[in-house]
């Protein structure tokens, strides 16, 4: 079974994702949600324009397990989201037939689900 996160959700006002209705073979899961970026510490995000103290605060006061990792820091999020399952290529060729799109795939989604960090499929996918 291979699994892969949805990512063209809609969201509503209060930012909770609007479960799909074209897609029947998405389904909604409980799992968890990685926030990464590109700096090793919190003050070298760009929003916090290199207040420590601001910084520290904000990045350590919310979500859980802070870490850094290959130069990146990461904290992690219990968050509900929709994945769809693909058990091989042919899956996915039936699945593109079905609805008359294109699918893509790409890696590091930044959502774990039973341990294992996801992809992320996309629809209506088109590289220039």
């Amino acid at each position: 079974m291979m699994l892969f996160t949805y990512g063209d959700n809609d969201y509503d006002d209060e930012g909770n994702i609007i479960p799909s209705t074209k897609y029947l073979e998405l389904k909604m899961v409980k799992g968890i949600r990685i926030d990464r970026r590109t700096s090793d510490e919190p003050v070298g995000i760009p929003f916090y324009r290199g207040n420590k103290e601001l910084a520290d605060q904000d990045w350590y006061g919310e979500g859980k397990n802070h870490r850094v990792i290959d130069g990146h820091i990461e904290r992690d999020f219990d968050d509900e989201f929709l994945v769809i399952e693909l058990n091989s290529l042919e899956d996915l060729l039936e699945f593109q037939k079905k609805y008359e799109t294109n699918v893509g795939i790409s890696n590091r989604s930044g959502y774990i689900y039973n341990g294992k960090e996801l992809n992320t499929f996309h629809f209506d996918y088109y590289m220039e």
